[in-house]
């Protein structure tokens, strides 16, 4: 190339660069060509990358701009049955139901050094409906911020996504810990192993949208690694949260289905008016390699006008892996991950198929709705729980659960799900 251009500049040249009267040498007459073609080339463009892991993802190699387009399906079939106390007391309750649980779409990533971005929507309903929508900032002095409509920061078991958690569904206890709102959260460390949350929120609709006689929330969490390490296979955790809870013009009502999505709502306290609670949570978690311990409890005290009314709830879970996998403890977000198998079941190089990663679980969980005049009955369940992690995208579980409907009578229910995330 460089002959090419001394060759172009040896025979044109003189009526290009010495048209200004100059007698130029060869030498100087090429260094000035070649400057001209450095100043005329298109600058090297960052190139875009397109790869898959654990969704899609288009990133820019220079880091400025990277997005995700995923989602999950979580389908579920169950057979249900309730003895006569409980249907002659509640209806119709026995039945075998199918649903799709969650159907979403997730778009999440940044954009040229900006803040990160994150929107989810379930189809699952029929309707269109925000799970995530919000925007975060990047870390200032090691502080992040969010706004947007999302989980408000209270519990380990509300805090890990649904993806990952052990059983189909949350435990009694998410039924007394706050929900998606729109709202502004601030997040943090102190050190390696404290993990603060904290965050102000209107009560909101399933579209974002909130008003302010609609009540508020001021909600804070913090999660204390005591051992272990991010990602670990060796973990203890403590956590506990507290919520300030102003319901303004808007009746409460608490209910919970006995784990079951497809199953009828078992307590229920009914609409009733409230000034404001306060509700306490706290929990632990303990994974040791393939076995893991978890254990959570929620207080709610109610202040109303005439008299103050607790409801309560708690919950404790032990699982092991029998193919020896671990649960995966994330110090960022003090919650669980994905699960992946040390073989999918999927064939490799040889042609030899992995088993996956099989999980056995056990839970009890109790929920309490009755406080003076608030009625809303006591339930408690057991349930036994296997996971089938065919890859670390897709799952099979079946769940088998006795619920106990206090002073009335008892459900069982067999549950399956197919799930994958992508």
């Amino acid at each position: 190339m460089r002959w090419f251009v001394f060759a172009w500049a040896f025979v044109y040249a003189p009526g290009v660069l010495v048209g200004q009267g100059e007698d130029v040498g060869v030498s100087e007459r090429l260094a000035r060509i070649e400057r001209r073609l450095a100043a005329v080339r298109a600058p090297d463009e960052p190139r875009l990358r397109v790869r898959y892991a654990d969704g899609l993802r288009l990133e820019r190699d220079d880091g400025a701009v990277r997005i995700r387009i995923g989602g999950r399906i979580h389908y579920d079939v169950a057979a249900i049955d309730a003895d006569d106390d409980i249907e002659r007391a509640l209806g119709a309750v026995s039945t075998v139901a199918t649903e799709f649980r969650r159907a979403r779409i997730t778009l999440a990533g940044r954009l040229e050094h900006g803040p990160v971005f994150r929107m989810q929507v379930d189809f699952a309903d029929g309707v269109a409906r925000f799970k995530n929508l919000w925007l975060e900032s990047l870390p200032v002095a090691g502080v992040v911020a969010r706004i947007g409509f999302f989980r408000e920061p209270l519990g380990l078991e509300s805090s890990t996504s649904a993806n990952h958690i052990t059983f189909l569904e949350r435990s009694l206890a998410h039924a007394l810990t706050p929900g998606r709102s729109t709202g502004v959260m601030v997040r943090g460390a102190i050190g390696e192993r404290l993990r603060w949350f904290a965050g102000g929120f209107m009560h909101a609709d399933a579209f974002g949208e909130a008003a302010s006689g609609d009540g508020y929330d001021l909600t804070g969490r913090f999660a204390l690694l005591l051992w272990g390490e991010d990602r670990g296979t060796r973990v203890a955790q403590i956590g506990a949260g507290y919520a300030f809870r102003h319901d303004g013009r808007t009746d409460v009502r608490v209910r919970a289905r006995p784990e079951a999505h497809l199953a009828p709502f078992l307590v229920d306290t009914g609409a009733f008016s409230v000034n404001r609670t306060d509700v306490v949570a706290a929990d632990i978690a303990i994974v040791h390699g393939p076995w893991s311990l978890q254990a959570e409890t929620v207080h709610h005290v109610l202040h109303r006008d005439a008299d103050v009314g607790r409801f309560h709830a708690y919950y404790v879970l032990g699982s092991v892996f029998v193919t020896g996998e671990s649960r995966v403890y994330r110090a960022a977000s003090a919650s669980f991950q994905g699960v992946r198998p040390a073989r999918d079941l999927t064939p490799d190089d040889t042609g030899r198929w992995g088993p996956g990663a099989i999980e056995l679980a056990l839970r009890v969980s109790r929920i309490d709705l009755d406080s003076g005049s608030i009625r809303g009955g006591r339930l408690t369940d057991a349930t036994a729980g296997v996971n089938w992690y065919l890859t670390p995208a897709a799952r099979i579980s079946f769940n088998a659960i006795l619920a106990r409907r206090h002073g009335i009578g008892s459900v069982t229910v067999a549950q399956i799900r197919f799930a994958i995330r992508f």
